[in-house]
């Protein structure tokens, strides 16, 4: 995904993502000599309300925390860890909450009452225009995000790179796509099925890091063993056709979808709706 910020001088946005680790680019003007990245962890989407965050800048090249939200529909509240790291320092850096903006300062706390914080990173754009942040969360603690950017955000202990992970993440898409062959379709035909097939893989969002823990409805810490937990299922008429789907195409995901369900269960005491 690719979009142009036309504020001010104008900046390109690219961002590429695998399972459990995503990179984001953001390529600043030729005339600008200092970019600033804002990591805002007040807000969250309109149906996701933040009730409380915090924020940490660590050393020069990266930020952690957390973030508490309301869930949709009538859920119950989670946490969210992250961890970003950038791949190049940055010259200067502060954090923010309703009062204001502290130059250098790496903790800021928002509550339920006081949502509204963040951090700010600014770097010297004297050598190179772009700058790079490979980002990845856990529903189950901080060390969950580290360990989930370690696994798939880096290659030798190296951050991989925007390029590398969009090849990588392009590579799985199309393993995934190729799966399908028709024939006797027209063109537009085509697209319109591969985009549906596309859309049809990306749900649900897998649950489980990298070494299998995830977080239950009981908000105790469980480990998916040889198998792959499942989270955000959107359950409104799915039932009617892409667990179908699902179910022929993707035998094995579908086993782990109901075995999650079951989990949920077990660990809630009910079913998702």
């Amino acid at each position: 995904y690719k979009v142009r910020l036309t504020d001010g001088e104008g900046i390109d946005a690219e961002a590429t993502a695998l399972t459990r680790a995503a990179a984001e680019h953001y390529i600043f003007a030729a005339s600008a000599k200092t970019g600033h990245v804002l990591v805002n962890v007040g807000q969250a989407n309109e149906k996701h309300e933040v009730v409380g965050s915090v924020i940490e800048v660590v050393g020069d090249r990266a930020v952690e925390g957390k973030l508490v939200t309301k869930s949709f529909c009538g859920g119950k509240q989670y946490t969210t860890w992250f961890r970003i790291e950038f791949d190049r320092p940055f010259k200067a850096f502060g954090t923010w909450d309703r009062d204001g903006g502290i130059p250098g300062g790496r903790h800021s706390v928002g509550t339920q009452w006081d949502v509204a914080n963040g951090a700010w990173l600014s770097f010297d754009l004297a050598g190179a225009r772009s700058v790079t942040a490979t980002s990845a969360i856990s529903h189950v603690d901080a060390e969950g995000a580290r360990r989930n950017l370690d696994v798939e955000g880096k290659r030798d202990g190296k951050l991989l790179g925007f390029d590398a992970m969009r090849e990588q993440a392009q590579a799985a898409w199309r393993k995934e796509l190729a799966s399908v062959r028709i024939d006797g379709a027209s063109p537009d035909d085509r697209v319109v099925f591969y985009t549906a097939l596309y859309h049809a893989f990306l749900q649900p969002m897998t649950g489980s890091d990298a070494d299998g823990r995830y977080r239950g409805y009981d908000d105790r810490i469980h480990t998916a063993d040889g198998w792959t937990y499942y989270e955000y299922f959107s359950l409104w008429d799915t039932y009617r056709t892409q667990i179908q789907l699902l179910a022929l195409l993707r035998p094995q995901r579908a086993r782990d979808i109901g075995r999650s369900l079951l989990a949920i269960d077990a660990q809630g005491g009910w079913l998702p709706r």
